[in-house]
């Protein structure tokens, strides 16, 4: 079960991180090609502002896992560990919350464009460029979900 969890783990961090590398060399190819070759292309723009998204998308599960989303903890220093274990606990089931609604809804999304028939400007089908939420809600959902269920005395 470990080997299996260290596998997801990996493929977490390199899916996520190669989205935004390949996002982040399209715009560098684009600047490129725009400013010292003289070309333009429609596409790059588009291409890349989807990888970015995914990337960070799927990301948002890996900063969950490794406890890396913003917060504010002035006041939160203040407690002890057991009440900070209940602010935690009762911070993450929000977070779930929100994730639940972003999964639903996300799933609803990608269901009208795919019953709509869209495109983008580049040509992809617009399901497939917003299945990105549901996924991302989910996995999100899973680190919070196990968040919850293992938090320990922080003292």
């Amino acid at each position: 079960m470990k080997r299996l969890n260290n596998l997801f783990i990996k493929l977490e961090d390199y899916i996520s991180g190669g989205f935004i590398i390949v996002g982040l060399t399209i715009l560098f190819l684009q600047v490129i090609m725009r400013y010292f070759l003289g070309l333009s292309t429609t596409w790059q723009d588009e291409a890349a502002r989807y990888f970015i998204i995914w990337g960070v998308l799927l990301g948002s599960a890996v900063a969950i896992r490794d406890n890396q989303h913003i917060k504010v903890d002035v006041v939160y220093q203040v407690f002890s560990g057991t009440i900070k274990n209940m602010i935690n606990i009762l911070s993450n089931i929000f977070v779930l919350l929100f994730l639940v609604f972003m999964v639903i809804y996300g799933a609803i999304l990608v269901k009208d464009k795919y019953l709509t028939g869209e495109y983008s400007n580049i040509g992809i089908q617009l399901f497939i460029v917003y299945a990105i939420l549901p996924l991302s809600g989910f996995f999100m959902a899973i680190r919070t979900l196990g968040k919850i269920i293992g938090y320990k005395n922080l003292d």
